[in-house]
């Protein structure tokens, strides 16, 4: 199942902020984060694929950055 979560990737370390049932939802909240986030260091980006229950990407499987 297609899963969309959005992280905070600082060098190699990913935190998930949030995990979202719909791409819409998904990209209001990344655009929430950027300006919540703006000051620090790191990349917000949204991700779709097929994600773990955390948010995260399944090795060897295909995903999209938004």
């Amino acid at each position: 199942m297609t899963g969309f979560a959005v992280q905070r990737c600082i060098g190699n370390t990913i935190e998930v902020l949030g995990i979202y049932e719909s791409k819409e939802e998904m990209l209001a909240a990344k655009e929430h984060f950027v300006k919540q986030y703006a000051n620090q260091p790191g990349v917000i980006n949204g991700i779709s694929g097929n994600l773990d229950e955390n948010g995260l990407h399944r090795v060897g499987e295909m995903y999209r950055i938004y």
